[in-house]
């Protein structure tokens, strides 16, 4: 065998270059990249602009639900209602006339007879019953628009906030598909499991907060005043009030599908998060003393969530460590 024969034979014995197509997305220039952005941003503000269109035709809806969770008071009444009381108050306002007029052939208010004060003042009680019933010190809320088109403007940002969450799964399936091409092809293959986990995530953290937090922050808020003053909210600023808090928390309860991504690209370990655990915990009560009224029990409602979601993510972080193990034994 000459020397160039055994130079070559070793080469020969080398296995297949790794077949970086097969396992990496496709390369892509600077120019690509913003092209590709542009494409998938669209898509998502399409998306967006389609579940807004369909939650504005039912924002009557959305947004009385959302007032369901004011404590129950004047904030409930229907039209019929409303029409019932206005009845009243003219009942009680023609009373009131009425006995006025029965006595108005008195020349002093001592010729009055007992009969006629207490049929006066009993009307004049009904006139003012109905008047101030819905401003009542009671801890009760009444919810009311101080301009003609602040209801509509309440439902435009309604539509907005139910919009996010109707197309969230299009809009981060849109945002894992930009970055794909940088990953495995056994990353790429996690997007539906993924997309559904982090929708389910997002969703969850808005029911939370509706039906838990804002059930009793909204009652211990209205009791505050009760006894001092009637409260009167108005309805955009409940609102605004109320859609912050549920995109907080959708955005909190997100928490342990980004530690998973960051898992599986190498930025966290378990031991890290472990090691955190104390400052985190310490941190999360922290924040839920700020967002949440100063009652121990509405923290601990906030922060438990909170601390559950941190140990829940340090457990994916572990399994997605193990996954990571066997695969490079594999």
């Amino acid at each position: 065998m000459t020397t160039e024969e055994q130079k070559q034979q070793p080469n020969s014995q080398l296995p297949p270059p790794h077949d970086t197509e097969e396992e990496l997305g496709a390369s892509m220039t600077f120019l690509e990249h913003l092209i590709e952005l542009r494409t998938r941003m669209i898509r998502a503000l399409i998306a967006f602009g389609i579940a807004f269109v369909v939650c504005f035709y039912y924002a009557d809806f959305l947004t009385q639900v959302l007032v369901d969770c004011v404590p129950q008071g004047a904030q409930n009444n229907t039209m019929q209602e409303i029409l019932a009381q206005q009845d009243s108050q003219n009942t009680a306002t023609a009373g009131v006339t009425s006995a006025t007029g029965a006595i108005s052939s008195a020349t002093d208010i001592a010729d009055m007879t007992t009969e006629q004060e207490n049929a006066l003042l009993e009307k004049i009680e009904k006139l003012v019953e109905a008047r101030m019933g819905a401003l009542s010190l009671s801890g009760e809320v009444t919810m009311i628009a101080k301009n003609p088109v602040e209801i509509i403007i309440t439902w435009l940002k309604v539509a907005f906030v139910a919009g996010l969450f109707l197309s969230f799964p299009f809009i981060f399936y849109q945002a894992w598909m930009f970055v794909a091409p940088g990953l495995y092809k056994r990353e790429r293959r996690a997007v539906l499991p993924l997309v559904i986990t982090a929708w389910i995530c997002f969703v969850a953290g808005g029911l939370f907060c509706y039906f838990v937090i804002f059930r009793f922050i909204l009652a211990f808020l209205a009791m505050l005043a009760a006894g001092t003053a009637a409260n009167l909210w108005t309805i955009s600023e409940y609102l605004n009030f109320m859609l912050r808090f549920l995109l907080a928390f959708a955005i909190v309860f997100e928490e342990p599908v980004v530690i998973f991504i960051l898992a599986r690209i190498g930025l966290v370990t378990r031991e890290a998060l472990m090691k955190f655990s104390p400052y985190a915990i310490v941190l999360m009560f922290v924040v839920a003393a700020v967002i949440t009224p100063p009652d121990p029990i509405s923290q601990i409602m906030c922060a438990g969530p909170l601390v559950a979601l941190y140990f829940l993510s340090v457990l994916v972080v572990g399994f997605v460590e193990k996954k990571s193990e066997a695969e490079s034994a594999a």
